[in-house]
C-alpha cells in the first residue's frame, strides 16, 4: 500500500475513496497495527520478511486528503490506547474533525499484541486491566478541545 511514490502521494488512496463514495459507502475504515505479529511461523522475523502488515504508516494523516478528494464519505481510523495520551489525541481528533466537516470516526483498541507495548516504551504489552482503565479515560476527551471552540463536539453532524 504504501510502496510507490503515487500511492505516498495518495492518488490511488483517493482514487479508492471516490470510488467508494460513487458506491454509496458510508465509510472508509483504517486498521491499523503497530508491531508485527509474533504468532507467524513462531516469530516476528518471518512477519517483517514477509511483509504481513508490516511496515505500516499513520492512516490518520491521509483522512484530510482523502476527505479532499470527497463530499460524503466518512473515515474511520484506528486508535491504540497505548500510542498517544488522551489530550494530544483529543487535539487530533478534533483537527480532524475540523478538516473533514465532521467525516470522521475512531475505533478505539487496547491491543493484544505484546511487541506494540515494547514498541511504545512499556517493556511488553501492559496488563488487560492497566490497558482497559487507561482506554475508560479517552472517550470524554476527544470532545473536549470542540467543547471550548464554536462547534459541535466530535463525531455528530
Amino acid at each position: 500500500m504504501w510502496t510507490t511514490a503515487c500511492t505516498l502521494a495518495g492518488s490511488a488512496n483517493s482514487r479508492r475513496a471516490r470510488t467508494l463514495e460513487r458506491g454509496r459507502f458510508d465509510t472508509l475504515f483504517f486498521a491499523d497495527v503497530l508491531a508485527p505479529y509474533e504468532t507467524y511461523c513462531g516469530s516476528r522475523d518471518a512477519a517483517v520478511r514477509e511483509g504481513m502488515q508490516f511496515p505500516t504508516g499513520d492512516p490518520s494523516v491521509l483522512i484530510p486528503l482523502l476527505a479532499y478528494h470527497t463530499e460524503h464519505l466518512g473515515y474511520t481510523f484506528t486508535q491504540n490506547i497505548l500510542k498517544e495520551h488522551p489530550y494530544p489525541f483529543a487535539r487530533k481528533v478534533s483537527t480532524l474533525d475540523h478538516l473533514t466537516g465532521g467525516r470522521v470516526a475512531w475505533n478505539i483498541v487496547t491491543s493484544f499484541l505484546p511487541g506494540t507495548g515494547r514498541n511504545f516504551g512499556h517493556g511488553g504489552l501492559p496488563g488487560h486491566e492497566e490497558r482497559y482503565g487507561r482506554a475508560g479515560g479517552f472517550p470524554a476527551r476527544p470532545t473536549a478541545p470542540a467543547r471550548g471552540g464554536t462547534r459541535r463536539t466530535c463525531g455528530t453532524r
